[in-house]
């Protein structure tokens, strides 16, 4: 049987490789969305509609990060498994409900949060702007969801699928932007960033 020690050093390199390949992957996507648009007015509309999906999703994945694993590791120590996942599927169906809320919310109130973020815009940019980010706004159901998934992994301590995630997000917007790009423009990016989402 492996040592403490030993599954520590091993989860550790296996989790930094993981990580190495998530950035590796990331840039290649930024290097693709900077070669398809560039410096642009459609671009900055993206970057300010990714700016708000970004601020939303630390606001929703923070508390999952920070109490998934304690709540759940607790119950399966003190109580048994059956009642750890019990209190899990309660969180996570809470939490569907809490996602499609916000994500209705912000799409809703899009327009409000484009001029709060980048104040000045001229029209036709603000409009794309909004239009991008009630786009994009999906993906925060999927990659909140995704979260869940992913800490309960965690808690067993299995980290090659959660570990990957980042991994398969980047190649899912990559592939789907360079199918969708041609004929949508910026808005394939859009789509394409929630599919990337999906793949969570």
């Amino acid at each position: 049987a492996q040592s403490a020690g030993e599954k520590i050093v091993k989860a550790a390199a296996l989790l930094m490789t993981l990580q190495v390949l998530d950035q590796l992957t990331g840039l290649v996507k930024q290097m693709v969305i900077a070669a398809k648009f560039g410096t642009s007015e459609s671009m900055d509309a993206y970057l300010v509609a990714a700016t708000i999906v970004g601020l939303i999703l630390v606001w929703v994945s923070l508390p999952i990060n920070q109490t998934l694993i304690p709540m759940f590791r607790y119950d399966m120590a003190r109580r048994g498994e059956k009642a750890a996942w019990a209190n899990a599927s309660i969180l996570f169906n809470n939490l569907v409900f809490i996602l499609i809320a916000v994500s209705v919310t912000v799409g809703f109130l899009s327009p409000y949060l484009v001029d709060l973020v980048a104040p000045g815009f001229e029209q036709g940019t603000g409009a794309l702007a909004t239009s991008l980010a009630q786009i994009t706004i999906a993906s925060v159901f999927f990659v909140g969801a995704g979260g869940v998934l992913s800490q309960i992994f965690f808690s067993y301590e299995r980290f090659f699928q959660p570990g990957i995630v980042g991994m398969v997000d980047n190649l899912v917007v990559i592939a789907a932007l360079l199918a969708l790009s041609y004929t949508y423009g910026i808005y394939g990016l859009a789509v394409a960033v929630v599919l990337g989402g999906v793949a969570n």
